[in-house]
């Protein structure tokens, strides 16, 4: 008996040695600074630059104090109950910069993030609540986390820098104003579900800033509105989107973003009063009012489309920088004056271009059936020559190809009606200058000649090279009037 009583003291004695052992390394402070310097080097090995100058723990409390590249600071300090395994903390976060924590972001963000807050809750259930100014803004959020999963958010944000917003998230500051942002979710058996809210207020496009950042020359800082109401469900957000501006208006009824997968389906309809306008952007001298609708599927592989055009239909397919795009049932007379250039034909027809974004290359086929040439300075001046109005001709095919290099276009054209055929090989087109050379050659019956159009592509001037005719001319009446084989053979050296 003695020698089990001796045995459960000896049990007990260890015990209580190891328990204050435990203690001493865990609760005291030498025991704290055993123990801070392993914490220090987990998280240094994290977020480079991370020290933590300050760190008690006692049973019931915990103060820690942690500071990142010596400019920022989080702060933790409140009741802890070991055995509960519960927390009632208030906690500030100042952090001068965000780039630091590129590791854990996986983002490139730039700025500073301030918060304070109170987080509580045992291991099953934690609950964060805490405010902020980030962005200028009055923030408010409520988090709830069970098992360190997330199961609901409340986040309010009013009157956020649009211009701050782009800024830290390592963008120019293209739009300048104010943005309010209502997010609500939960979480149920891993699928995420909610409603997402957002609206601007006094917003315009900086043309300082677009113009230093995408070299183009915007004429004044035109102001916008966008609001934007999304459901979140099943993995799956639905979102509808207005956007209005000087320049445009843009409606999205149903934007479909797959979280899962990350693939996005959506339509759209764009509403553009004055192409003109755009010239700072297309570097073009656009005309007209352009309303277009259409669908885009966006996966992680490749981007897909269908547009109802003014002037057409369009669909195409982006992957890896490659377009494919076709332009159907094409109504050239609007195409033409859609892109501001000379319209001296009206057809109907299909253009396929393949181009390689980055390169800023491509090539391009067009078939165009039952086209007939406007009357114009060009027709006028060939029916004065010939006595022939090929603007009553029909051209039953029109092919058209070429090649695109940045903005360069080399072009071949044939088309062919009844009585007559119209070519040009390799006429250029400079976008960049809105010059034409191009060298048209026509057959009318049996007499040919060449025709220069060049010059400024909206309005080019016309040259007819009659000398083929002439000769053409020339020999017909030769040949009537001279009986003699040898002699007109002679004579028709000299045409």
């Amino acid at each position: 008996m003695k020698k089990s009583v001796k045995l459960f003291l000896y049990i007990a004695i260890v015990i209580i040695l190891l328990l204050s052992a435990a203690y001493a390394l865990l609760f005291t402070p030498p025991g704290n600074n055993l123990v801070r310097p392993i914490i220090q080097n987990k998280l240094a090995k994290i977020v480079p630059g991370l020290t933590i100058p300050s760190f008690r723990l006692s049973l019931n409390k915990v103060k820690l104090l942690i500071d990142i590249d010596k400019n920022s600071i989080i702060t933790l300090n409140g009741g802890i109950n070991i055995f509960k395994r519960s927390v009632n903390l208030k906690y500030n976060v100042n952090i001068k910069n965000l780039s630091k924590l590129s590791k854990i972001t996986k983002m490139k963000l730039r700025g500073s993030f301030e918060t304070t807050g109170n987080l509580s809750g045992d291991m099953d259930n934690l609950f964060v609540n805490g405010v902020s100014n980030i962005f200028d803004s009055k923030m408010k959020y409520k988090v709830m986390l069970t098992k360190f999963k997330l199961k609901t958010a409340n986040i309010s944000m009013k009157n956020a820098r649009i211009d701050k917003i782009l800024y830290l998230t390592n963008n120019p500051s293209y739009i300048k104003g104010l943005i309010n942002i209502n997010i609500n979710t939960k979480t149920k058996g891993g699928n995420l579900s909610g409603l997402i809210t957002s609206k601007t207020y006094k917003a315009k496009f900086d043309r300082k800033v677009i113009d230093k950042n995408q070299d183009i020359k915007m004429n004044k800082d035109y102001s916008l509105t966008m609001q934007t109401n999304s459901i979140v469900k099943n993995g799956v957000i639905l979102s509808k989107i207005r956007f209005t501006s000087g320049l445009l208006s843009f409606k999205v009824n149903k934007n479909r973003f797959n979280l899962k997968n990350q693939t996005m389906k959506t339509d759209y309809s764009v509403n553009i009063p004055d192409l003109q306008k755009l010239k700072f952007i297309t570097g073009q001298n656009l005309r007209g009012r352009l309303v277009a609708s259409g669908n885009i599927l966006k996966t992680n592989k490749l981007l897909s489309g269908t547009s109802k055009l003014p002037f057409g239909n369009l669909n195409f397919v982006l992957k890896n920088s490659i377009l494919n795009a076709n332009l159907l049932k094409i109504n050239a007379s609007k195409l033409l004056y859609t892109l501001g250039y000379y319209r001296i034909f009206r057809s109907g027809g299909d253009v396929n271009l393949i181009y390689n974004l980055s390169k800023k290359s491509g090539k391009f086929n067009g078939n165009f059936i039952n086209g007939r040439i406007y009357a114009d300075n060009l027709s006028r001046l060939i029916k004065q020559l010939t006595r022939f109005d090929i603007a009553k001709e029909l051209y039953k095919t029109a092919l058209i190809n070429g090649t695109i290099l940045k903005n360069r276009i080399t072009a071949n054209l044939d088309m062919k009606s009844a009585n007559t055929a119209i070519n040009s090989k390799d006429t250029i087109i400079d976008l960049n200058r809105s010059q034409i050379n191009s060298r048209l050659q026509f057959r009318i019956k049996k007499t040919r000649f060449f025709a220069h159009v060049y010059g400024n592509i909206h309005k080019p001037k016309i040259n007819i090279d009659a000398s083929q005719f002439i000769k053409s001319i020339g020999k017909k009446h030769l040949n009537k009037i001279i009986k003699s084989k040898k002699l007109r053979n002679l004579i028709n050296k000299f045409f």
